[in-house]
């Protein structure tokens, strides 16, 4: 996959991720272990394709590529959906966490490249 400066840390899968490459991971616990995002926890991009209880590399920082459950514009904040697809952030009711911007459009199912770094994306002003 597409890649610049790509920062990996390692983890363990928890459950089997070997159709996951691409999709967004969270922290499940303190024992070093990820899973699927299931919202608006995800932290890292999942970078290989492990089984449950193999090594996990998920990519914290740089620019990765990441599969995406809707249509997505470049400059896009990065946000995901249950089941750890990519989707384009909006300004909600509540703040909304994001794991990164898109530098790249793409359509529903297929991959963007993302620049990683966290951050919320403001309340609405009602």
């Amino acid at each position: 996959m597409f890649t610049i400066d790509e920062k990996t840390e390692s983890f363990v899968a928890s459950g089997d991720l070997s159709l996951c490459l691409g999709r967004v991971v969270t922290a499940l616990n303190a024992n070093f272990k990820v899973g699927i995002a299931t919202g608006n926890d995800g932290f890292g991009v999942l970078n290989n394709a492990p089984k449950d209880g193999e090594p996990a590399s998920v990519v914290t920082g740089g620019i990765t590529m990441v599969r995406v459950g809707a249509a997505v514009n470049a400059n896009d904040a990065a946000t995901c959906a249950n089941s750890g697809w990519a989707l384009a952030g909006a300004v909600t009711a509540g703040k909304q966490r994001c794991f990164g911007t898109f530098r790249t459009s793409a359509a529903s199912g297929m991959l963007a490249a993302v620049k990683m770094e966290k951050f919320y994306l403001p309340n609405s002003v009602a």
